[in-house]
């Protein structure tokens, strides 16, 4: 595919949304299809305040309703798997845990409790599968203070975030909240509802955001 990404990949999302529309919010599309189950990373694109396809309910790490307990390992089932392979409780809470979904407020990393169970060993797993190269530039962009709020996060503390602007789109980052609300749909945040904070869920983010961060700010200050 030639061309600029970013001007190249909108529109290929704008065609698939209108795929979507044209299969499913047609006057027979009742009668063809039972129901739908698409998956991904984000909710369904916005287009200003509006979904393009406002007859999908959207389930995501913001919003999860009743399938919050289906996106992570629960401690429950962690502790099961813990003793079954005789591995540490402790050490797979600190590196994996923290995320609060929706009514869930212990939600582990799946892939990377796996990964440290077969592998015997608890490191970095999944970070290094995400969209590291994407995490720096938001970073990079240091929208109004970001700088400081990812500092803030790094020592412990909570940020406020409105997740009420961003449109869904990746490529359409305008603001500190924007990057904040991609980063926690992305797993490298966690939201807590009830007070509409983020803040980094666990250690195997933090040692990932620390580095990103020190990337991004030799990058910011680097002569051209």
């Amino acid at each position: 595919m030639k061309g600029n990404p970013a001007t190249v990949v909108p529109t290929i999302l704008d065609e698939y949304v209108m795929l979507l529309r044209r299969l499913f919010k047609t006057q027979d599309s009742d009668e063809v299809f039972a129901g739908a189950y698409l998956t991904g990373i984000l909710p369904i694109k916005r287009y200003n305040t509006e979904s393009a396809l406002n007859n999908f309910c959207d389930y995501s790490m913001i919003d999860p309703a009743y399938l919050a307990p289906c996106y992570g390992f629960t401690k429950e089932e962690v502790q099961m798997l813990a003793k079954r392979h005789n591995a540490s409780m402790d050490n797979l809470k600190m590196w994996y845990d923290g995320y609060t979904i929706g009514s869930e407020k212990s939600i582990y990393n799946p892939y990377s409790v796996m990964k440290s169970l077969q592998r015997g060993v608890c490191r970095s797993y999944w970070t290094t599968t995400g969209a590291y190269d994407s995490v720096i530039t938001y970073i990079q962009m240091n929208f109004d203070g970001l700088k400081d709020d990812i500092i803030r996060m790094l020592a412990g503390e909570r940020v406020d975030v409105d997740t009420t602007e961003f449109l869904n789109d990746m490529h359409i980052v305008r603001s500190k909240n924007d990057v904040l609300t991609v980063m926690i749909h992305l797993g490298y945040l966690a939201y807590d509802f009830e007070t509409q904070e983020c803040y980094i869920p666990n250690k195997e983010v933090r040692d990932l955001l620390v580095f990103a961060s020190e990337v991004a700010f030799e990058r910011h200050h680097r002569p051209d």
